[in-house]
C-alpha cells in the first residue's frame, strides 16, 4: 500500500513538473524566445501585487501603455514567466488584437486557443456548466470540442440534438453567459490570467464578450492584462490598474 502511494506521489510530481514546463514553453512559443530582461522592477511589482489580489478572489485589470517599442510586450512576457514559475497551475490565456483584417472574436480566439491547449493537460471535468451553453461555446469555438474537461456525462444533452434559439440576440447572450460561467468556475480553483496585446485594436465582438464576462455584479476573479499603444513619443511605459466597475471599463472596450 505504501509503495502504491509513493508511486502515485511520484506520478503526481512528474505530471506537475511536466505541466509546469509545458506552461513555460507555451509562454515562450506565444511570446517569442526568452531574452535577457533588466529593470522594470516597479512595473513588475505592480503586476505581481495585482496577481496576489486575484489569487484572493479580487478581479484585477491592468493596462500597460506606452509608445511602440518601449517594451510593453517584453514586460508582459517577463511577468508571465515569473508568475508561472511561482504559480505553475496558473492558466495563462493569451490573445492578440489585429489591426489588419480583424476576424470576428479575433482577440478572444487566441484566448480560447490557449484555454483549449491548457485544458488538455489532465484538468478534471468541470462540474457546473450548462450543457446547452457549452454546446454553443463549442460551436462558436470548435477548438473546445472533444476536451474531456468540457465533456458532460453520457446522459447529458451533448449526446442529444441541441436546439438553439433563433433569436441572434438570445444566442449572443447565451454565448456570453457560457464563457463567463466557464471562466468563473476555473478561477475558483486557480489563477486565470487573460493577456491581450494591442488593446487599441480590440474587435467589436471580443469587446462585447469581454464586457459581459467582466460586468458587475460578481465578475469572475480574473486578472486581465492588456497592452495599449499610445501615440505620444517620449512617453514612458506605464502599468496602471484599471477600475473594475463595468461602467468605467466601457470606454476601453469600445475604443
Amino acid at each position: 500500500m505504501r509503495r502504491r502511494h509513493e508511486d502515485r506521489a511520484a506520478e503526481s510530481d512528474e505530471e506537475s513538473a511536466e505541466r509546469r514546463h509545458w506552461r513555460l514553453q507555451l509562454i515562450a512559443r506565444s511570446r517569442g524566445p526568452a531574452a535577457p530582461f533588466v529593470g522594470r522592477e516597479a512595473e513588475l511589482a505592480t503586476l505581481h501585487a495585482a496577481a496576489a489580489q486575484a489569487l484572493q478572489g479580487q478581479p484585477q485589470r491592468i493596462l500597460l501603455t506606452g509608445p511602440i517599442g518601449i517594451g510593453k510586450s517584453a514586460l508582459l512576457t517577463q511577468f508571465g514567466r515569473q508568475l508561472l514559475q511561482a504559480h505553475p497551475q496558473t492558466l495563462w490565456l493569451h490573445g492578440a488584437c489585429q489591426h489588419a483584417h480583424p476576424a470576428p472574436f479575433q482577440a478572444i480566439r487566441g484566448v480560447i486557443d490557449s484555454l483549449a491547449q491548457l485544458l488538455t493537460a489532465g484538468r478534471p471535468r468541470l462540474q457546473h456548466q450548462r450543457p446547452v451553453e457549452l454546446a454553443l461555446l463549442k460551436r462558436a469555438f470548435p477548438v473546445l470540442q472533444g476536451l474531456p474537461a468540457l465533456t458532460p456525462p453520457q446522459s447529458s444533452i451533448e449526446h442529444e440534438a441541441v436546439d438553439f434559439p433563433d433569436d441572434p440576440v438570445h444566442l449572443r447572450a447565451m454565448l456570453h453567459h457560457g464563457l463567463r460561467a466557464l471562466l468563473t468556475e476555473l478561477a475558483l480553483s486557480t489563477l486565470v490570467v487573460v493577456a491581450l496585446d494591442n488593446w487599441q485594436w480590440l474587435d467589436a465582438d471580443s469587446a462585447g464578450l469581454l464586457r459581459e464576462v467582466l460586468r458587475e455584479p460578481e465578475p469572475p476573479a480574473l486578472m486581465v492584462i492588456a497592452t495599449q499603444v499610445t501615440a505620444l513619443e517620449g512617453e514612458h511605459l506605464v502599468a496602471r490598474p484599471v477600475p473594475t466597475p463595468a461602467t468605467q471599463l466601457a470606454h476601453l472596450f469600445t475604443s
